[in-house]
């Protein structure tokens, strides 16, 4: 991919991530801006004592670092979050297909899925809908009503 797509695709786009990055490079951007400054007015006049006070720069520069830090925590967290969500997906998948009829491919509740598994003989160790439990495959012959 060009870097000229990849700008396209973000130009829309501006993310909390893009925002602290952007912060803290304008207070470095700042703070070596007073550093030049002081040293250049320190060459031409020959004053060591002056000083520009950035103890707001400073602390604007700890709380942007502690922000960034977080945010980083967050994206980490959230896509741990995503992959956990997705594992659990793949796990209800599993559930959920042995839910279904033998026969039909029909779902089932629970209750069905217990009573055809609590009769292995009957049913063969297979889980039927109710239409078709009322033809077992082993025997075939008429069962009863089964308790849902």
């Amino acid at each position: 991919m060009s870097k000229g797509r990849i700008r396209e695709m973000r130009k829309g786009k501006s993310s909390i991530s893009l925002l602290l990055v952007r912060a803290l490079g304008l207070v470095v951007c700042f703070k070596v801006l007073i550093y030049v400054l002081e040293h250049f007015v320190l060459q031409v006049t020959g004053v060591p004592e002056l000083k520009i006070d950035d103890s707001y720069l400073n602390i604007a520069f700890v709380i942007l670092c502690i922000l960034f830090v977080i945010r980083i925590l967050f994206v980490f967290l959230s896509e741990q979050r995503k992959k956990h969500n997705l594992t659990q997906d793949d796990e209800t998948e599993i559930d959920i297909s042995t839910y279904t009829c033998a026969k039909c491919g029909e779902t089932v509740s629970e209750k069905v899925r217990q009573y055809c598994l609590s009769r292995p003989q009957q049913f063969n160790h297979k889980v039927y809908c109710y239409d078709h439990q009322k033809i077992t495959p082993v025997s075939g012959i008429k069962n009863r009503k089964p308790c849902d």
